[in-house]
This record gives C-alpha cells, structure tokens and sequence, in this order.
C-alpha cells in the first residue's frame, strides 16, 4: 500500500485502486514490448526502424510505469513480465501474415491503448489530489506516444 494515504472522496482513487490499475498498464506495456522486440525480422527498412525505436519507448514507457510504483512506496506484480510472453507470442503469431496484417494489428492495439490511457488519466484528474494530478501528467506523455505510433502505423499502411 503507499505511504501516502489518500483523503477519500467522492471522485478519489484509493492507493489500491491507483496500484491495480498502474500493475495493468505495466502488464499491456510488456506487452507492447514484446510486440516490437522482433524488429531484426522485418525486410522493409522504415518498419525495422520504425519498431527498434518503438520498442525503446515501450521500454521508457515501462521504466516510467516501474519509477511510480517506486515513488508511490508500491510493489509491482512479478506476472507484470507475462505481458512481455503474450507480446512476444502475438510476434510469432503476426509473422505467419503479412506486413500489412502486422500494421492493422499494431495500430489497433496503440489505438486502444491511447484509448486506455485517455480513460486513466481522464480518473486522475476528475481527483483533486495533487499526487494523482501528477500522476496524471507523467502517464499522459505515454498516451500521446500510443497516438503518435497509432499513427505512424497508420500512415504507414495507407501509404507503404
């Protein structure tokens, strides 16, 4: 639990609430990691390039995600890492499609991922409790990596 006790409100989002939902996020960013983990294997040059730094973002996105829980005095689930076997399975998976397939599946998952983001610090910052506003800044810089890769992913299948 954090050392830091929340005043309970109408709005407010409990220390176990704000733990279970970080300890979610960080599970779908192993995800992503895994995802984008299998750069080397593709032939079109952009996408290589494309996914070797997104998959360096995944990785700040989870350092960032790990650096809360730090701060907040909380410990991470050990299955956090589970996200990073499922992303690497859904890797293998796309391999057996094409390049256009992979794009589809990528830019639908960072489009729901933004969308995840949107809806959590949307909670954070219905509290007026400074440390959830904060929060709410830090993970916000990860909501519009999501959108920015949506796009790039998407502009990339319209236009090869």
């Amino acid at each position: 639990m954090c050392p830091c006790s929340l005043q309970k409100g109408v709005n407010d989002i409990d220390d176990k609430k704000l733990l279970k939902e970080l300890n979610k996020i960080l599970t779908l960013e192993h995800g992503h990691l895994g995802m984008y983990k299998n750069y080397q294997d593709y032939q079109d040059k952009e996408i290589r390039r494309a996914f070797r730094r997104f998959m360096e973002i995944e990785i700040e996105h989870i350092n960032k995600i790990k650096n809360i829980f730090r701060n907040l005095g909380g410990i991470y689930s050990p299955l956090i890492e589970s996200g990073d076997i499922i992303g690497n399975l859904l890797g293998i998976t796309v391999n057996f499609i094409n390049d256009q397939e992979v794009l589809k599946t990528y830019s639908f998952i960072e489009n729901k991922a933004h969308e995840g983001y949107m809806n959590f610090v949307a909670k954070l910052e219905k509290d007026n409790e400074p440390r959830n506003n904060f929060i709410a800044e830090m993970v916000a810089a990860n909501m519009f990596e999501a959108k920015l890769m949506h796009l790039w992913l998407e502009d990339k299948l319209r236009n090869g």
